[in-house]
């Protein structure tokens, strides 16, 4: 399996966490069977800044918020 999916910690609301499993539902059907390693990362904290999830892949960090529209 070439996709890894870590929860720091539960969220504070409802949609991040709606959010979160449907972005982790979208990316293991993308890349589950990719010969590199993927990772998504949910509720991470970085300097104190809080961050709702990071998609990390070779050469690429990609930061994501959650907005409730």
């Amino acid at each position: 399996m070439s996709f890894f999916s870590y929860l720091v910690s539960p969220f504070e609301h409802n949609h991040e966490t709606t959010y979160f499993n449907k972005i982790h539902e979208i990316l293991l059907k993308e890349y589950d069977d990719s010969l590199e390693d993927h990772y998504l990362i949910g509720n991470v904290s970085c300097n104190g800044h809080p961050l709702d999830a990071l998609f990390l892949s070779r050469g690429k960090i990609t930061v994501i918020d959650f907005k409730k529209y």
